[in-house]
């Protein structure tokens, strides 16, 4: 048996506080050895209250409810009361934070009133449709909410032309990107007919690729809905599923005659359904979920199929966190990726837009193609050797692996609390000398942020490479040779991009704090 080191031991103390929890983690250690253990490394017993006054109150002045902050906790509404009791917070608070204001403007939501047994993809079309039951595998006509045109330019416009395209309709609900990155043979040409097109067709919402990640830039200007629909050429466009709308990648022949008509005629595909149960522990995050899921489901069981993804751990993960978890899904063969309507989402629309939006979320009874259920509470960072690799393991049965470059953002991912969690891990700590750490925030707007913030002269300090959030061009640095740790997808083509090197992925922290000891490196050692 192997003894762990004091610092582990203090870990483990500070997240368990009972020798019995903590020997059960160590495999099934008896708490008198446990003690035996802390006394010899003069560790002494553990006397910090679980909850702070500083939780508690915020809780208490949020809810202003025993049951409500109880639920946030985990615990019973009889324990957080006494927790309360213990601070001194005998009263109600007179005012609740305006940030958890719950308001219920919309009544029931269409089609979720039957017989408790409709899929959210069900809840989610019949509210569009306005009908009262929609079942998978009928065939409807849409009028998407948003229609995206960012990739594939060239075979659109010749698609368009083809189809002889004379008037986008609904053009005020399109979003077109600008490319930055020339054509193959050099030439810039692409760019100026992609212009061209817009104008021509009076396509006034235009984005601009060196501003950063499309779907990021339409969140940023409050383009994107909630229980709505999003089409697009781009896998991507799947990616607004983490506000529970339904993103769709369609063919550019289908978009151009979309663009025409303005309307979209989909079948209802299967769902399959992911129920995330536990507590999220600290130092994981969503690329770690993902690589789980991905090793637990193989993806013949998803290919053509809606994910639905819902539980209690999906209720502790902030909405940068969902959206990354999203985002990471668009790789998989699958024809969406969902996640349900619920406080966060509507907290967010609340401060956003000052707009209330229905709770929706799927039936238990509902008839779906497929049903898992995981528990995350002993879920730890892991490492996935993307994209075409079925090998997925925990950091700690891969450390000590050399890495000579590391990639945190890019793509769709980047985004300021990403940043936050490196520049708290780096804020002590200097980037091996052999490592090449490029930092690439999200969206221009983000860089800003955390260059307010000072987050990025931290990441500087510690001897990080910064690049410009729009430039694609940046993939051009990745030339030594050694294995890449990269934090999401660098481009749509990567696998053949950087063949034969080893793409692996991982979460921002795990980044981190591999880039201080140049190898694959547990972040639960920084955190």
């Amino acid at each position: 048996m192997k003894i762990p080191r004091k610092k582990e031991l203090l870990r483990l103390q500070a997240k368990y506080r009972t020798d019995n929890k903590i020997g059960g983690v160590l495999g099934g250690v008896p708490a008198h050895l446990v003690a035996y253990w802390r006394k010899k490394k003069k560790i002494p017993d553990c006397e910090l209250p679980k909850y702070t006054q500083k939780q508690i109150k915020s809780l208490w002045e949020t809810w202003g409810s025993d049951k409500q902050a109880a639920a946030q906790l985990g615990i019973t509404p009889a324990a957080f009361y006494k927790w309360r009791q213990k601070y001194g917070l005998k009263y109600k608070p007179k005012t609740l934070k305006f940030s958890q204001l719950q308001l219920n403007l919309f009544g029931e939501v269409k089609g979720s009133s039957d017989s408790g047994r409709h899929t959210l993809l069900e809840k989610l079309a019949a509210y569009k449709l306005d009908q009262k039951r929609v079942r998978t595998g009928e065939g409807f006509v849409f009028e998407p909410d948003l229609v995206l045109l960012n990739s594939d330019w060239e075979k659109l416009l010749r698609d368009c032309q083809a189809l002889g395209l004379k008037r986008v309709k609904r053009a005020e609900r399109v979003w077109g990107v600008i490319p930055y990155r020339a054509t193959s043979n050099g030439s810039a040409d692409n760019s100026l007919k992609v212009r061209e097109f817009l104008k021509e067709h009076q396509i006034k919402n235009v984005l601009f690729s060196k501003e950063g990640f499309c779907l990021q830039l339409l969140w940023e200007k409050c383009a994107l809905s909630a229980l709505g629909l999003a089409v697009g050429a781009d896998p991507a466009v799947a990616g607004v599923g983490f506000l529970g709308s339904w993103g769709v990648k369609l063919s550019t022949a289908e978009l151009a005659q979309g663009l025409e008509s303005g309307r979209i005629e989909m079948e209802i595909p299967q769902s399959v359904k992911i129920s995330l149960q536990g507590k999220v522990n600290p130092g994981t995050f969503a690329a770690d979920i993902y690589s789980f899921l991905t090793q637990q489901i193989r993806a013949p069981v998803l290919a053509g199929r809606v994910i639905e993804i819902s539980g209690q751990a999906l209720d502790s993960l902030s909405l940068s966190q969902r959206m990354s978890l999203a985002l990471l899904w668009t790789q998989q063969p699958i024809k969406g990726v969902l996640l349900p309507v619920d406080q966060t989402i509507r907290r967010a629309f609340l401060s956003r837009l000052k707009k209330s939006v229905p709770l929706m979320q799927g039936d238990d009874r509902a008839e779906y193609a497929e049903q898992f259920e995981f528990d995350l509470s002993l879920l730890e960072p892991q490492i996935s050797f993307s994209p075409n690799s079925a090998k997925i393991v925990p950091v700690r049965q891969i450390k000590r692996k050399a890495i000579s470059q590391i990639v945190l953002g890019a793509g769709c991912q980047g985004r300021l609390e990403e940043l936050e969690i490196a520049c708290r891990i780096l804020s002590r700590h200097r980037v091996h000398p052999e490592v090449e750490l490029l930092v690439v925030p999200t969206s221009r707007s983000v860089f800003l942020a955390a260059l307010k913030k000072g987050y990025l002269r931290t990441l500087l300090e510690a001897g990080c490479i910064l690049c410009d959030p729009g430039l694609e061009t940046w993939e051009r640095r990745l030339s030594c040779s050694g294995p890449i740790l990269t934090t999401g997808r660098l481009s749509n083509d990567h696998a053949q991009i950087f063949q034969p090197r080893e793409v692996l992925l991982a979460s921002p922290a795990t980044a981190a704090a591999s880039a201080i000891r140049g190898e694959i490196t547990d972040p639960r050692d920084y955190l």
